[in-house]
């Protein structure tokens, strides 16, 4: 999978919800209307949100979603 553009890390992301690695925040030249996604930066793991955001904001919001357990 070619990932494109510099992975810049925040703290406000959690980590990866399936391997555990620090997330962060790659945006696209190609989607310039919604440039933003999030993914983990562990290259082995390539989880990443499947669609683009338009703030990092919007993604943060949506990276940190976890289902819960009853």
């Amino acid at each position: 999978m070619m990932r494109s553009g510099l992975l810049d890390t925040d703290d406000r992301l959690l980590p990866c919800p399936f391997c555990g690695s620090v997330a962060g925040f790659r945006e696209s030249e190609k989607f310039t209307e919604w440039p933003i996604r999030a993914e983990c930066s562990n290259s082995q793991c390539a989880v990443m949100q499947p669609y683009h955001y338009k703030t990092r904001e919007e993604a943060i919001k949506w990276w940190n979603q976890r289902v819960t357990t009853p």
